[in-house]
């Protein structure tokens, strides 16, 4: 089988640290959560059903369109990007290599880490067993709203943290807005 080759170009947002979801919690009582998502674009095109983190040689796979999830502090990679319903890699995923750039980020305890959202556009056209993509790491302010509103005592209680365009970490308190109005 023929792996699908990805270039990991990222802009904006390099390597905020995080991504994604639900490994435990560590037995020290750290808590840490990941804001992160992946779509390609034109949007009207076939989108990602999971981002596979890899850390210490084990898979976690964060669903999209989930916006926030609770996972274990420590150092991850996007190790590929699923299209199937399915959380197994094969046909249908966009894998990274190494040559495919920096595609590793921290996942801090006690702190909300934001990503952003992975963006794949496909460069490659016609019937080639070898598609490519550009993948860029994009801030997302609708991503950030979203989970706040889905998880509000969350950010009540932890800092968000990020990098920054220059590559700083920066550290963030967040007051999530109720958007409910009264009449």
């Amino acid at each position: 089988m023929i792996p699908l080759v990805a270039r990991w170009r990222v802009l904006c947002l390099r390597c905020l640290p995080l991504l994604l979801a639900s490994f435990h919690a560590s037995a020290s009582g750290e808590e840490a959560y990941l804001i992160i998502d992946a779509r390609v674009v034109p949007l009207e095109a076939r989108q990602p059903t999971y981002i596979a983190l890899k850390a210490r040689r084990r898979f976690l796979h964060v669903p999209t369109d989930t916006s926030i999830v609770r996972i274990a502090p420590g150092e991850y990679a996007v190790s590929h990007i699923d299209f199937r319903k399915s959380v197994s890699s094969g046909i249908g995923s966009v894998f990274f290599s190494r040559d495919d750039g920096d595609n590793s980020f921290t996942v801090y305890p006690n702190a909300i880490t934001h990503l952003g959202v992975i963006e794949l556009e496909r460069t490659s056209r016609g019937w080639s067993s070898q598609k490519r993509y550009d993948v860029q790491v994009k801030a997302a302010p609708e991503l950030f709203n979203f989970a706040c509103h889905k998880e509000p005592e969350v950010f009540a209680r932890l800092p968000v943290r990020y990098k920054n365009e220059a590559g700083e970490l920066k550290s963030m308190k967040v007051r999530c807005q109720n958007d409910e109005s009264t009449d």
